[in-house]
């Protein structure tokens, strides 16, 4: 089982009138992008558009919150390589599919950097780390983002990443996928070739993609075959989000350098244009609460322990909290693919959804 679940036929989409998305997240406008793009190079991946179509985005981001804007969103495979896994295999080509995409559009809000992993000998997940970083793991008491050294030596890997600050990154893809028309309602109901707004409006569509994480559940009657999606979950997470100016600026190398590491899975995160430092986030399986988890301030504590005399953390009162909602695919594993004829489905990304949306996109265009 890999991401696209059913191999369907699928049909040569020549002169298509109208295609809908619905959703307003990171995978929603990746595909607006690739679409557009696909649509403007006619046939440059494969496809077949003979004229131009309509792309009309729906979404109602007060009720159905996307998450892309509540995420640390920082790309790294952290020592993934093929054969390990399906899913591993799965996040090797997304990895190396979002490299292309970085180098070919330049996206605004997209950094590239390298990504640290800390821990120590004593951690009780230790000799798991040790495994996953076999090869690439060295002990060392300094790291490239900070001027100073760690109180103590730690274990380390290092590992080539995209630091993601989410907004820019956003407003890149929605101007150049450059919608037709932008609906901000919600969709009630899935015809056979219409949605019904919240209104009773009814918008026609030719092709229509639900890009629609956690809420993707309330269209489970449109999928011919739900297992996956019955089986899929919301996980709700928690971070800190503090401003680089409450950080002490000679324990930076260079402030308007992006970084991420994590200590022992506790991400911390630098967007250098937006001049702030993410720390987190939690994870709360089968929660779609957006209360914010206490928990967050025990990988605060862990943080500030570990980096003691090189990055001394702003106090907790300065830092924003801010909760997201996930989606995480059954057994971890993402989804995208024809759901019902005409009906086409991105949902399940979870911590990954940055990385494999491009390839979700890029799969599911050159298909049609």
């Amino acid at each position: 089982m890999g991401s696209v679940l059913a191999d369907p036929q699928w049909s040569v989409m020549a002169n298509e009138r109208t295609i809908v998305i619905v959703g307003n997240g990171v995978a929603a406008n990746v595909l607006g992008f690739y679409l557009r793009h696909e649509a403007q190079t006619r046939g440059e991946a494969r496809s077949s558009f003979q004229t131009e179509p309509k792309i009309i985005q729906i979404s109602h981001d007060r009720v159905y919150r996307p998450c892309s804007q509540s995420t640390t969103s920082h790309i790294c495979l952290r020592n993934t390589r093929k054969g390990m896994s399906p899913l591993g295999d799965l996040l090797v080509e997304a990895f190396a599919t979002f490299g292309a995409f970085f180098k070919r559009h330049a996206p605004s809000g997209v950094y590239a950097c390298d990504h640290f992993h800390l821990w120590c000998r004593q951690s009780d997940r230790a000799a798991e780390l040790f495994r996953r970083y076999e090869g690439v793991c060295f002990s060392g008491d300094k790291i490239d983002p900070f001027s100073g050294r760690f109180a103590r030596p730690y274990e380390m890997a290092r590992n080539p990443a995209y630091v993601v600050d989410s907004t820019r990154y956003m407003d890149f893809l929605i101007d150049n996928a450059r919608y037709d028309d932008v609906i901000d309602e919600g969709v009630v109901a899935v015809r056979k070739d219409s949605v019904k707004l919240a209104s009773g409006r009814e918008v026609s569509f030719d092709r229509l993609f639900l890009c629609t994480g956690q809420f993707t559940h309330a269209f489970s009657e449109t999928f011919q075959d739900p297992y996956h999606l019955n089986h899929s979950k919301p996980v709700a997470g928690t971070y800190l989000e503090f401003d680089l100016s409450d950080f002490r600026a000679k324990e930076l190398r260079d402030p308007m350098r992006a970084f991420c590491l994590d200590v022992e899975e506790v991400n911390l995160v630098f967007r250098p244009e937006d001049q702030t430092v993410l720390l987190g986030a939690t994870s709360r399986n089968d929660s779609d609460s957006y209360d914010h988890d206490t928990q967050i301030f025990e990988m605060y504590d862990k943080v500030q322990t570990y980096l003691a005399g090189t990055l001394t953390l702003p106090p907790r009162d300065r830092a924003r909290r801010v909760t997201g909602v996930r989606h995480k695919g059954h057994r971890r594993m993402p989804f995208w693919g024809e759901v019902a004829p005409r009906v086409y489905a991105i949902y399940g990304l979870y911590k990954n959804a940055f990385m494999t949306a491009n390839l979700a996109a890029q799969e599911l265009v050159r298909r049609l």
